[in-house]
């Protein structure tokens, strides 16, 4: 059931109450609860012209699902808003409000609001949350890292094993020229270098992740960039500068994930030193809460790191008799 309701007055007008307002005035406790208007039924008016519904779906993008957010999950959020606000009437979108603040290790915060209508809210996005997404993604060559004729012809894992760290050089094998400085080896320590060049299985490991990290951070430019309306040069400026603003915080957090990436893999490669050197062994691995999560990783996916499994065996034997 629905009522419409027609003005008494000089200025004549309709309005109908929906079955959801009918039902939330009878079931409310107070008249100030039955009163209270939603967001969405304060701007619905705003809209006149668009596809209502199209509307409505941006709305909810942007107010669910705002837990441990992502880049990806991001781009999704930013666009929602962005078209939120260009579907309204002209004389309502200078209402609509955002930007996007840098805060430090990779760490973003995407704010937006409706003025008079809807407070500010702020949501969080950046590296922590994007490497959980980056481990779980398909292996690609679209980064080109590796020999494409050797992708086409023998497949990925073909051309990934024909990678090799040459530790005098300080040069891979089976990468060209051109692509050494996209791998991120001045991240890695000379220790990390060492490990790789014995343990092919842990340079594929880090070649792996370097191409997902790019192949994840491509991904999000080109969805925003490819987005109907959406000219990231042009609101250079403008009061849409935000859009830019966020554009630059994809590269900077692909940035800041590499790092990160890289002081696990400095973490881990430091460790195996140690284990080999030190004879302290037990007190080394009590001491480190990181390193005992990258061995359960290791161990539990020891085809991808044979040799490095080897090691974390061999350590915990040796741990197993020192404490008898």
């Amino acid at each position: 059931m629905s009522l419409s309701i027609q003005s008494n007055s000089l200025f004549s007008f309709n309005r109908t109450l929906s079955n959801e307002n009918i039902k939330h005035a009878i079931e409310s406790s107070s008249k100030e609860e039955a009163t209270d208007i939603g967001i969405w039924e304060k701007i619905k008016d705003w809209f006149c012209g668009s596809n209502t519904r199209e509307a409505l779906e941006k709305f909810y993008e942007l107010t669910h699902n705002n837990d441990e957010l992502n880049t990806n999950s991001m781009v999704k959020k930013i666009v929602a808003f962005y078209q939120l606000k260009e579907m309204a009437s002209p004389i309502y979108q200078d209402k609509f409000e955002a930007s996007i603040t840098q805060n430090e290790d990779g760490i973003y915060t995407f704010s937006f609001s409706i003025k008079d209508i809807m407070r500010e809210r702020l949501l969080i996005y950046g590296t922590s949350n994007d490497i959980c997404d980056i481990k779980r993604k398909e292996l690609t060559n679209n980064s080109e890292l590796l020999d494409n004729n050797t992708v086409i012809h023998e497949g990925i894992d073909a051309a990934l094993s024909k990678v090799k760290y040459d530790n005098e050089l300080n040069k891979l094998e089976g990468i060209t020229s051109a692509n050494q400085g996209r791998v991120g080896l001045h991240l890695l320590s000379d220790k990390t270098k060492q490990e790789m060049a014995i343990d092919q299985s842990l340079l594929q490991r880090w070649i792996t992740l370097q191409m997902k990290c790019f192949d994840y951070y491509a991904i999000q430019r080109s969805s925003l960039d490819s987005t109907d309306g959406i000219d990231i040069t042009s609101v250079i400026g403008t009061k849409n500068e935000w859009v830019y603003h966020f554009a630059e915080s994809i590269d900077d957090a692909k940035k800041h994930t590499q790092k990160i990436l890289a002081k696990i893999f400095n973490d881990f490669a430091d460790y195996l030193h140690k284990a080999k050197t030190d004879t302290n062994i037990n007190k080394l691995y009590e001491e480190s809460e990181l390193l005992k999560k990258i061995d359960s990783h290791i161990l539990e996916n020891n085809k991808e790191y044979p040799l490095t499994s080897e090691y974390i065996k061999k350590l915990y034997s040796q741990i197993e008799n020192q404490s008898h």
